[in-house]
């Protein structure tokens, strides 16, 4: 009868090299003679006595496979020139909030690739490094054969779905609970799949389950947080375990094609008016009655409800000094402070720009346009004289404003519009627009005392 010591020591005569799957010879390991399993020498009594343990080899060549498997889903061989070294912190041409923002970021980024823990929600509109950062956190993490798997969302779904066909090489189980367990899962462009039943039903059950197992997650996305369905929402915003990180830049892909243009960014007018807050807004002034402060009071608390989940425009009226540029200045920053884009500006100083950049090139004021309608929040301060050329619908630069405003009307983008023109004055179509009750807010700040206009 041969014992088991006896067949080690042939197969340890006879295997000294075995022949692995791509047909290359491998030594054999010493540990385990090719079985997978040691012995250890030990006496009877000894509670290891006849047990066997899995050698390292087995592990290492189990940790092989998944990596491989892994690899083989995701499509990191698209993106391996997206490094961390390979990612511009600051642009040249670009402003010091968008530099400071996307120094940031790459230094969070930088963090978690070398520790994975927790999740990083990467927010931004299209272009602005989200993809690139996702992209290079997988990238360092497969070069420390860190099991990380990187699909877009539409992509994974897809897999998914394809899991059902007949000759399917994985069950959906299968592909399912890779997806669910993999150590580090980076999911690219959340928001842009189709909004099935079965697609959001699965892709909460997959988020949700890696959100209880606080499992290392990386997404990114180019939506605001409140569009997504309230399950969602609730774990993307879980502070405990989010870590949200808005990029507030422009789109590079626009910027590059333009070099030295403007972009939207070079309007914005809002470090003038940092420090007007809602803190800062005093509605206790002495000179203000006390119906004024009561009223003005609401009129804050009524703002920073709309804050939490702006939609379509929010026009703020009243006379020179009633607080109206303040107040959209506090929305302005409460909503930079988070992280995310806003552009302030004048009336005027926007028209100066429509009238600088189509005589530049009008290709890109279209373009630098197009970014201005997507930006994620707009405040435009003062629709006093000018607002009476855009009555008219006179000049280029009045057709263009006219139609960023109803564009973003039509989109329900949050819009903040100062004017202390009576609404009496107003166009019809503007007029329309304000007192829609679905897509607009509309408050009248009361005339300050005469000593303070």
């Amino acid at each position: 009868m041969t014992t088991l010591n006896g067949l080690q020591d042939r197969v340890a005569a006879g295997n000294e090299a075995a022949v692995d799957q791509t047909g290359e010879t491998v030594p054999v390991c010493p540990v385990c003679q090719g079985f997978g399993f040691y012995t250890v020498d030990v006496a009877p009594e000894h509670p290891d006595f006849g047990a066997a343990f899995p050698c390292e080899c087995r592990q290492r060549s189990h940790r092989r496979r998944t990596l491989e498997r892994i690899h083989a889903l995701s499509y990191l061989e698209a993106v391996q020139d997206k490094t961390f070294s390979s990612f511009l912190q600051e642009p040249p041409g670009y402003g010091e909030t968008a530099r400071a923002s996307l120094r940031e970021a790459h230094r969070i980024c930088r963090v978690f690739a070398d520790r994975p823990t927790g999740w990083i929600l990467l927010a931004g509109i299209t272009g602005c490094g989200k993809t690139h950062l996702a992209s290079a956190i997988a990238n360092e993490l497969a070069a420390a054969e860190t099991p990380v798997l990187m699909l877009t969302v539409p992509s994974l779904l897809d897999r998914l779905r394809a899991t059902f066909a007949p000759d399917a090489p994985q069950s959906f189980s299968q592909m399912y609970n890779l997806v669910e367990s993999v150590n580090v899962l980076v999911l690219d462009d959340l928001g842009a799949q189709s909004s099935t039943a079965w697609a959001t039903e699965k892709l909460f059950q997959l988020l949700n389950e890696r959100h209880v197992r606080e499992l290392p997650t990386v997404i990114t996305t180019n939506l605001p947080l409140w569009e997504f369905e309230p399950r969602l929402q609730s774990r993307l915003g879980d502070k405990h375990l989010v870590n949200q990180v808005h990029i507030n830049a422009p789109d590079y892909r626009v910027w590059s094609s333009d070099p030295g243009g403007e972009t939207w960014a070079d309007l914005n007018s809002l470090d003038l008016h940092q420090g007007e807050t809602f803190d800062t807004f005093d509605v206790r002034r002495a000179e203000r009655r006390n119906g004024q402060q009561d009223r003005l009071a609401m009129v804050c608390q009524e703002l920073e409800q709309w804050l939490e989940q702006p939609r379509g425009w929010l026009v703020l009226a009243g006379a020179p000094g009633s607080g109206k540029t303040h107040l959209a200045a506090a929305l302005a920053n409460r909503w930079r402070n988070s992280g995310r884009h806003v552009l302030f500006a004048s009336v005027e100083d926007l028209k100066d720009y429509f009238r600088r950049t189509i005589q530049a090139d009008g290709a890109a004021a279209a373009r630098r346009t197009a970014q201005i309608r997507e930006v994620s929040f707009l405040a435009l301060d003062g629709f006093s004289d000018t607002w009476e050329s855009v009555r008219r619908g006179s000049g280029w630069t009045e057709k263009r404003l006219r139609s960023l405003l109803e564009y973003r009307f039509d989109a329900g983008l949050p819009t903040v519009i100062t004017t202390h023109v009576e609404p009496e004055r107003w166009e019809r179509w503007f007029q329309h627009r304000v007192f829609n009750a679905r897509k607009s807010r509309y408050f009248r700040l009361e005339d300050p005392p005469e000593a303070v206009r």
